[in-house]
């Protein structure tokens, strides 16, 4: 469907407009705009691609009700899913004890931070060799600070806590019973089956940061990064962000 865009409000063409002395002279006369043959012909060849894109399988074309119909059920579905996720992750998370929580809050975004780095690192090396060698060079240096500042300087060699700790997080590997323990859908394909439990492990990422994040905001003496930050998923990403544009040469 061609989309269709509000008026911006304008003023009248009569409505007298201040212009530049330079342009007094040159003031566009709309009658002319509008007869142009060669502004007419611009307009009837707009005209004739937008019917050809219209007519063209590939092009332009009108989504049936059937289609915006099974968007709106497939939405719906997922949006169900992840509050079913949620629920049984609250459930299990609200029986942990919270000394346990907040002794595996900083590895868990460790390995939610190792992750974003991957994902970032990798779409960054495919934009050039250039590009590649700089991440290359600026792996290292970037985990090193990221580690530093996760644990607010508590840690003897960055490189061994990252080794040891940036795996994937043991918090999350806790609430995973409770998604898998969710029903699966009936009479679902191997494939089927096997993107539900990936679609179910990335909601699952995003509720333990969620509850985790909750947790450290709300608790009485909050773990902090070495800036004296509240840390939270959202802290991580942004801390990523600089030390990616501080040290890669983009």
């Amino acid at each position: 469907m061609i989309p269709t865009f509000n008026r911006v409000s304008t003023p009248l063409v009569q409505d007298k407009q201040p212009l530049n002395d330079h342009l007094d002279d040159q003031k566009i006369s709309i009658a002319k705009v509008f007869h142009d043959t060669s502004r007419a012909s611009e307009v009837k060849k707009h005209s004739s691609l937008i019917s050809k894109l219209k007519a063209s399988k590939q092009g332009f074309k009108e989504e049936s009700k059937q289609v915006v119909h099974d968007r709106s059920v497939s939405s719906k579905a997922e949006t169900g899913r992840y509050d079913q996720i949620m629920q049984a992750c609250s459930q299990t998370f609200g029986k942990w004890d919270s000394q346990m929580i907040q002794s595996g809050l900083r590895q868990h975004f460790l390995s939610y931070a190792a992750s974003l780095l991957d994902a970032n690192f990798e779409r960054l090396a495919a934009m050039s060799d250039d590009m590649a060698k700089s991440v290359k060079c600026a792996e290292k240096p970037i985990r090193n600070e990221l580690v530093t500042w996760l644990y607010a300087g508590g840690i003897s060699s960055a490189d061994e806590t990252w080794s040891q700790q940036a795996n994937k997080s043991h918090l999350e590997n806790g609430l995973r019973n409770s998604v898998d323990g969710l029903p699966q859908a009936a009479k679902q394909s191997i494939v089927d089956r096997k993107k539900q439990r990936e679609d179910d492990y990335k909601s699952l990422t995003h509720v333990a940061n969620k509850l985790l994040d909750e947790f450290n905001l709300n608790s009485s003496e909050p773990i902090r990064t070495s800036d004296s930050k509240v840390l939270t998923s959202s802290s991580v990403s942004r801390m990523i962000s600089d030390l990616i544009s501080k040290h890669v040469n983009k």
